[in-house]
């Protein structure tokens, strides 16, 4: 007897991993070349399984964003929230954001740089954006809130004022670096962010 395929659902795959292999795959293109023929090839996962997991090719680099981002909150969350130090958590916020590891900020970069590009055409990734940038300011702004309390900080403004600011000192220092500035290694881009922080919080540090 002549066996016959039966067409029906692709096998099941870990999906987590199929985004976090497609964002390599898209540091390494740009994400405006991302394919899922390359996908499969990173994967080893067939194109007519990537297709029915992700539907269209855009869908598959929104998808690829949004968890790109999430894990990156995550892990960040998860580094901060470990200390009990108010300067200590805003230390490690520093540090992380800016990271001194080549290879993990300009993959991380890369990624937010395509996020806001993105979000900026894209109403659902628009609205969108705006809670993850809470999410990164709750964060500091915890702190900064702790520190206050323990009168570690003496700050000029609201908590949540003082966390926009720390946020985009790091996002602004960490562009630097990452498009080439010979004059703002991660070294010195880290240690100006703390000596900034220090001022904003009104502290010397330990």
């Amino acid at each position: 007897m002549t066996d016959v395929k039966r067409k029906g659902r692709p096998p099941a795959h870990d999906r987590d991993e199929l985004l976090r292999q497609a964002r390599t795959v898209a540091v390494e293109r740009g994400f405006e070349a991302l394919r899922f023929a390359d996908v499969a090839e990173a994967t080893g996962v067939p194109v007519s399984s990537l297709q029915y997991a992700f539907g269209t090719r855009d869908a598959l680099v929104r998808e690829v964003l949004r968890a790109g981002v999430a894990e990156e909150l995550t892990r960040l969350r998860a580094a901060v929230e470990r200390e009990l130090d108010p300067w200590t958590r805003i230390e490690t916020f520093i540090r992380l954001g800016i990271s001194i590891d080549d290879g993990q900020r300009r993959q991380g970069w890369l990624l937010w740089m395509e996020y806001w590009r993105a979000a900026s055409r894209d109403e659902e990734l628009r609205v969108e954006s705006a809670g993850v940038a809470r999410g990164w300011r709750l964060l500091v702004r915890r702190a900064v809130e702790d520190g206050v309390t323990t009168g570690d900080f003496a700050i000029d403004g609201t908590a949540e004022e003082v966390a926009a600011s720390l946020v985009a000192l790091v996002d602004g220092l960490s562009l630097q670096v990452e498009v080439g500035d010979d004059r703002m290694r991660s070294a010195r881009a880290t240690r100006t962010a703390m000596r900034s922080a220090r001022r904003i919080l009104g502290t010397t540090g330990p």
